[in-house]
């Protein structure tokens, strides 16, 4: 223990357990986007919640938060008429009282980040359906999104006790 070097490294090994534990790391969810992913959503949130001690009706609200997002990049993705398979990557983060759930689509196999990287920013576009904007401004506290070329990334905050 007279080395600074070992203290450092207990130290580091300590404060990743402590980060850990305090559940700040965001657990991510990669799949195409398509009907199929809506179940694999919803048990990967309810997961998330669950483990954060969430009641049944945050856990509700931050599901239908999800699939009304969902909704909306789906539908924008059929305005976009290109017909190119798309891919979602849905990352969570949570504590007791909130959750931000962070939507990218792009299109192909393509690493998202390194897209993002690459591209400049676009103007956000409007998005004309109604319904699934309604029901993301009932059950999130917020939203943005926010479109970069090919990609769009949808940022979605629920709160548990609202």
């Amino acid at each position: 223990m007279g080395s600074g070097l070992a203290i450092g490294g207990l130290v580091a090994i300590l404060l990743t357990v402590l980060l850990d534990f305090a559940g700040s790391r965001p657990r991510r969810l990669m799949a195409p986007m398509n009907s199929a992913v809506g179940p694999k959503t919803v048990e990967f949130l309810t997961g998330l919640a669950t483990g954060r001690g969430w009641e049944e009706r945050g856990i509700n609200r931050l599901v239908s938060a999800a699939e009304a997002a969902f909704l909306t990049l789906s539908e924008a993705e059929n305005q976009d008429g290109t017909g190119a398979p798309r891919r979602l990557r849905l990352t969570a983060r949570a504590d007791r009282r909130q959750a931000e759930l962070e939507f990218v689509t792009a299109s192909g196999d393509e690493n998202f980040q390194d897209r993002i990287a690459l591209l400049g920013e676009r103007p956000t576009e409007a998005i004309e359906s109604e319904v699934s904007l309604r029901l993301l401004r009932h059950y999130a506290s917020s939203v943005r999104h926010r479109k970069y070329h090919d990609a769009d990334i949808m940022t979605v905050h629920v709160d548990a006790s609202r």
